[in-house]
């Protein structure tokens, strides 16, 4: 989720705000972006680990639709995580319905936007994907010409990745976002045997 800027330099994620903004060339998304092959289940693997909407949440899964005939954000978003202190799995659906108050936008290229009810949207690239196990997302977004945020996230079709795989995809971001430091950034997302999903 992306909140006005106000929001963010106000958490206590102090880290995940930094001064300055984001390069003014963006990194090569995957190309040839196919929203219908990207759509579906995923499991977050890693995330910036100063990502201040998912503090203290586990278990977390995105499902994307993509509705073509959608012409405005094609594309639904249902996060979801698992507060474990409540027994709770939380989403974005709008509460009583099936319809999500998240929504996505791509180009050709898999530069993408994501917008959640009236905040402002957010950067969202496709960095990498074979589609049908792995994806590399990386997101910057300026914040009044002074502030910035960045992160990344290493998505699987499964709950688990090999290390190996993990080793090709952070080389992968090293090469098109190396001012990203991952070994200081990236948080492993537990995804246990005894996670709640609701999928």
């Amino acid at each position: 989720m992306k909140a006005t800027a106000l929001t963010l330099i106000g958490t206590a994620s102090a880290s995940f705000v930094n001064l300055g903004w984001c390069p003014l060339k963006m990194p090569d998304p995957v190309g040839n972006f196919e929203p219908s092959r990207y759509a579906g289940n995923w499991y977050e693997i890693y995330r910036d680990k100063d990502l201040w909407y998912e503090q203290n949440v586990e278990c977390v899964t995105a499902t994307y639709k993509y509705e073509p005939d959608v012409w405005f954000y094609p594309v639904s978003v249902n996060n979801r995580n698992y507060k474990r202190a409540e027994d709770k799995v939380t989403n974005t659906l709008i509460e009583g319905t099936d319809i999500t108050y998240a929504r996505a936008t791509f180009d050709p290229e898999g530069n993408g936007r994501v917008k959640f009810w009236w905040y402002p949207d957010g950067n969202y690239q496709v960095l990498a994907t074979d589609y049908d196990n792995w994806a590399l997302v990386y997101g910057c977004d300026t914040w009044m010409g002074l502030f910035y945020t960045q992160e990344a996230w290493l998505l699987s079709r499964t709950r688990t990745v090999t290390d190996q795989q993990v080793a090709e995809i952070k080389l992968i971001l090293q090469q098109k976002v190396n001012h990203y430091d991952y070994d200081v950034q990236w948080l492993k997302t537990n995804q246990g045997s005894d996670c709640k999903y609701d999928i």
